[in-house]
């Protein structure tokens, strides 16, 4: 996995940010929402973002463009590679066998960039991503109208 990606940390907290207002355009995430609008960012491209310590490390997403994440979480960039092909194969590892620590567990790149991967070529990987996204798109639209038909019954 080290061969196709790179990994940065952060070092925002958010502390920084408790009673500020928003001052930016530019969003810092935590592991589940927007904490603020920056007037700075980490990141200039899109990036995953993965929980290194704490609940739900190892939990990767995908980020926007000019944005950066708090620091309990780190930053993982592709090098010549497909980024949603990457989120996809990081999903489907178990780098939880990675995870360190009882009372706050930690996970580190160092560890899990070791995984062995089988990279197809950049072609491939974007027809891979892009059949996974279309999948991902159809599995939300029939959930979507699965919940209009159940709320439509109760009616």
């Amino acid at each position: 996995m080290g061969e196709i990606t790179s990994y940065e940390s952060s070092s925002y907290s958010v502390n920084q940010f408790k009673d500020k207002e928003p001052n930016g355009e530019y969003p810092l995430f935590d592991a589940n929402n927007l904490v603020t609008l920056m007037d700075e960012y980490d990141q200039e491209e899109k990036y995953i973002s993965i929980i290194k310590d704490g609940a739900g490390v190892g939990r990767v997403q995908l980020r926007p463009e000019k944005s950066s994440v708090i620091g309990t979480m780190g930053y993982i960039k592709n090098k010549d590679s497909d980024l949603d092909f990457i989120l996809f194969i990081m999903q489907q590892l178990t780098i939880f066998e990675y995870v360190t620590g009882s009372t706050i567990p930690h996970i580190y790149y160092k560890d899990y960039s070791k995984e062995n991967l089988f990279v197809p070529s950049l072609r491939e990987q974007k027809q891979i991503s892009g059949f996974f996204k279309n999948l991902d798109n159809l599995i939300t639209l029939h959930q979507c109208k699965s919940r209009k038909r159940k709320r439509a019954k109760a009616l």
